[in-house]
Parts: C-alpha cells; structure tokens; sequence
C-alpha cells in the first residue's frame, strides 16, 4: 500500500501533504532546480484533489507564489530561507500583488 492509498484509507493520517525532497548527503551534488518542488506538488494533487497539498523550494517571489496557487499546483505554499533573507516577505508580496493590506501600526510608523 502506498502513502496516498494509505492517507486515502486511515483517519488518523493527516489530511495535508508536504511535498520536499532534500539531499541525503552534505556532498551530493544537486542542480538548484533539483529543490523546486511544484511539479511533485502538481502530480500528487492531480492524482489527489482531495487531498491538501504544499509546496516548497525556491519559492522567493509573491508572484511566483500566487501563480502555484491560482493554477492549482498547491493549495499551500511553504517558505523557508526567503523569510530568513527577507523577515517582510508577506508585506513585499502584497505590495508585488498590489494587493493592499493593513500592516502592524509599528511596521507602519517605521516606514515600511
């Protein structure tokens, strides 16, 4: 039995996918599109559409992020090192989405 037909038929399983691959080994070499991870998250949600599915790696842009989500790739996206390169992330994304949102009043007071 694989995962999917397991989660399909448990309901102690969670309702919710992951999808990451990761290196095994500190010297495996990997090409940076090795990380992108949407078109894992694409197949299982294809196969899956009832199963909540993220999606992780190299997802650095609002844009980028929005395109996964609107074309159906991913019902979550995941963010790691973007956040730690850039602590307004969602704030930067709203504004490349022109999408206006009510920020924190310090964010505000600062500018930003």
């Amino acid at each position: 039995m694989s995962v999917l037909e397991a989660i399909g038929s448990s309901r102690r399983l969670p309702l919710a996918l992951d999808i990451r691959w990761e290196r095994r080994t500190l010297n495996e070499r990997t090409s940076l599109l090795t990380y992108d991870q949407v078109p894992f998250a694409d197949a299982i949600k294809k196969s899956h559409p009832d199963i909540a599915v993220g999606a992780v790696g190299l997802i650095t842009e609002g844009p980028q992020a929005e395109s996964y989500l609107q074309e159906g790739k991913a019902d979550v996206i995941f963010l790691g090192r973007a956040l730690l390169k850039d602590p307004h992330w969602a704030l930067n994304a709203a504004k490349a989405l022109n999408v206006p949102i009510k920020a924190a009043n310090q964010y505000e007071r600062a500018g930003i």
